[in-house]
């Protein structure tokens, strides 16, 4: 009864251990996987903020990171997909949305920062606009 208690354990601890953005790749779903990966990415900005930690360089670069990882594989999974945006725009709307709520967190974040650590939330930033400039334009623009 112990070992598989303690096996239940380690198996919970791995789980834990794992990143949010890597259980997304988990999902076999492309579209899902897209929203999953945006979910996952607002997780990590979530905890990055509940914890406080805006004066460790090192958690907020690494948290970063996790977040583009989470927009790079919504649009990765999107294109996966192979869907066009404007005849089904069920999942590329919702990552449009999902990408709207994590630029306002993010400029936030942003805000809270001190001057000197603001790049790479800035560049953050960029990225992420270009990405949801890109998915509107997609939905909303007529092939030729």
């Amino acid at each position: 009864m112990m070992r598989i208690l303690a096996c239940a354990v380690a198996v919970a601890a791995l789980v834990m251990a794992q990143s949010p953005v890597e259980s997304a790749k988990a999902e076999p779903n492309v579209e899902k996987r897209s929203e999953k990966a945006l979910q996952a990415a607002q997780k990590v900005l979530d905890e990055l903020r509940r914890n406080g930690d805006l004066g460790d360089r090192a958690a907020v670069k690494s948290a970063l990171g996790e977040i583009r990882a989470g927009v790079e594989l919504c649009v990765d999974s999107l294109e996966a997909s192979g869907k066009d945006a404007r005849r089904s725009p069920k999942y590329f709307k919702k990552a449009e949305i999902g990408l709207r709520k994590l630029n306002r967190y993010l400029e936030d974040l942003r805000v809270a920062l001190s001057a000197d650590d603001r790049a790479p939330v800035a560049e953050l930033l960029a990225y992420t606009h270009q990405v949801q400039d890109d998915l509107l334009l997609g939905i909303f623009t007529k092939k030729k």
